[in-house]
């Protein structure tokens, strides 16, 4: 009797060691996974930063040029003030 317990006890043993490592498996299995998902994501959050710089600088140039219209548009209004008085003395 005590034989079939010892039997018994180690089968169990070895039975719940070999699940252990099965679930030690899968969880370097999920843990390399998340690993994975981490670096796309570091990766996605790069590529967003430099988006985000390519388009600060897409609205320092818009600025610049709305300053440059700005410019134009007062040049053009002198002109044709200096246009109109001109044409008034003639």
């Amino acid at each position: 009797m005590v034989n079939k317990f010892n039997f018994f006890a180690i089968e169990v043993t070895r039975k719940i060691s070999a699940l252990n490592e099965c679930v030690d498996r899968r969880f370097e299995a999920v843990d390399r996974q998340f690993e994975a998902v981490d670096r796309r994501f570091e990766a996605v959050e790069q590529r967003l930063d430099a988006v985000e710089q390519r388009l600060d600088a897409v609205e320092q140039r818009l600025d610049a040029v709305e300053q440059r219209l700005e410019r134009i548009e007062t040049d053009v209004a002198e002109i044709k003030d200096l246009l109109v008085k001109v044409l008034a003395k003639l």
